[in-house]
């Protein structure tokens, strides 16, 4: 009996391709951030990368993410592929090149703009995983938390704050409350952990 869609979501904010796939299980669905950035390969690891997606599929889930082949999103679709993961690419036509995205998934959903790819990926999601990113990546952030804090949505953001990359944002976000603009980040759903293994741990016991 198929009962739930289990999806991670991983985004690029360079690129904006996006991967999900449905899949039978008897978990609850998962929907997670993951970003791409060269300039950070070395230091924010691509050894965590590869931590988290092997750790995500362990838990019988598909996977939705950056569509990127180079970087970090190259290694979450490798890893995925070789893990045997379910992975479906959701990307905008305008980014529909073959040389951009990882060829090897088990579906292609073409959406007809960023605005739609974004309410597909809030649609789809059940939990959010924030790795380091740019612009793109705050975009989605923020709009997700604003939802939540408008209680139009009850979506988990999971924050993982490899080496305090996130720590400024952390400081914003405190900031915000402190001047009464904002319940805090335990009303947005926003949660901030310094390790693969803590992200894990949450979804499981949400589940």
């Amino acid at each position: 009996m198929q009962e739930v869609i289990p999806l991670i979501l991983f985004i690029d904010p360079l690129k904006k391709v996006f991967l999900g796939k449905k899949c039978p299980t008897k978990t609850l669905p998962i929907f997670a951030y993951l970003v791409e950035a060269k300039r950070v390969m070395k230091k924010y690891s691509k050894k965590k990368t590869i931590e988290l997606v092997k750790k995500i599929l362990k838990n019988k889930c598909s996977i939705i993410f950056g569509g990127g082949n180079l970087g970090l999103m190259g290694a979450v679709a490798e890893t995925a592929f070789l893990e045997r993961g379910t992975i479906t690419t959701i990307i905008p036509k305008q980014l529909n090149k073959k040389n951009l995205i990882f060829k090897e998934v088990s579906k292609k959903i073409i959406s007809k703009n960023f605005h739609q790819r974004k309410e597909e990926m809030v649609k789809r999601a059940d939990f959010f995983i924030l790795l380091p990113g740019g612009i793109g990546t705050l975009d989605e952030f923020f709009e997700v938390i604003a939802l939540n804090q408008l209680k139009l949505l009850n979506k988990p953001i999971l924050v993982l704050n490899i080496n305090g990359f996130w720590n400024p944002l952390k400081d914003l976000l405190r900031h915000i409350k402190n001047k009464n603009f904002s319940n805090g980040t335990a009303q947005i759903n926003c949660y901030f952990m310094r390790s693969v293994n803590k992200i894990v741990e949450f979804i499981n016991s949400k589940m």
